[in-house]
This record gives structure tokens, sequence and C-alpha cells, in this order.
């Protein structure tokens, strides 16, 4: 809601442009989760988690419009260093984030890599879109690829 009070419309996202795209052209469409998994990390039974995330949500409310601008214009640049630092600040100022931040992006990015990595050996072409936050970092999907041999470029 407070993206969308920014002036950030889901309907303009970069992942919706490619699925419309990919319906409108009849192709295959392959989910790297589905949201009903996403939902359910989301929802998850876990009254300290729950806690943890709402508090952290609320509190850093006033903070997202000036993250969000810094986030797109690294998106821009292509600087993965700069976003990955954005998204890993709230880590710096309250270390006791880092089981959510593992849960809702780290465990993921593994989930997702070993997907992507099945596409790779496949004989198909594939068209992958995922969120920005999952392809930064040490333990993004980028570099988990490298370290299983696999060379992505930056375009």
């Amino acid at each position: 809601t407070e993206m969308q009070r920014l002036g950030y419309s889901p309907e303009l996202g970069i992942d919706k442009h490619f699925l419309d795209q990919a319906k409108s052209s009849g192709k295959e469409v392959q989910e790297l989760e589905t949201a009903a998994q996403q939902m359910a990390l989301l929802s998850k039974d876990d009254k300290d988690f729950q806690d943890k995330l709402l508090l952290y949500t609320l509190e850093s409310m006033s903070e997202l419009e000036p993250m969000l601008d810094t986030m797109f214009r690294s998106w821009k640049k292509g600087d993965a260093r700069s976003f990955d630092k954005i998204m890993t600040m709230p880590l710096d100022s309250d270390p006791t984030l880092k089981d959510i931040y593992d849960e809702i992006i780290i465990n993921r990015n593994y989930t997702m890599t070993k997907k992507i990595e099945s596409f790779l050996k496949s004989k198909k072409d594939y068209f992958v879109v995922v969120g920005s936050g999952h392809v930064v970092g040490e333990e993004g999907i980028i570099s988990l690829l490298i370290k299983s041999g696999y060379r992505p470029t930056q375009h």
C-alpha cells in the first residue's frame, strides 16, 4: 500500500510485463515458486517471525521512499554491489533480522537457483524473471550460478 501511495503500481512491474508478453504470445510459463509458497512463507505459524517482520515493516515505512529511490538508481546503473548493500542494510542496524532475511531471500535463492540450473541443463531456451533482490550478493542467484560453474554476464 505504501509503495502504491508513492506511485509504484504492481501493474507496471517488470515481472507482470513479461508474464503478460508470454501469455499473449502463447509461451509456456513455469514458476520458480508458486504464489502459495510465497504466501505460506509470509504467513508461517511462527509468532516471533511474524512479530519481527511486522515490527520491521512498520518501523521502516518512513525510510521506504529514499530506499526505493536508491534501489532504482542502483538497478538502472547495473550497480549490483550498491543494490546488495541496500538489501542488507537493515541487518547492519538489527542483526536479529537475519533469520527473516535468510527465509525471505537467501533460502529462496538456493531453491530458485536449483530450478534455474535444471533449465540450463535442458535443451530448451528459458527467459527467467526474478526480483532484483534475489540476484545480488554472495548468496544471490548470480553468485550461486557462478559457484556451480556457470558464467552469467551482465548486459
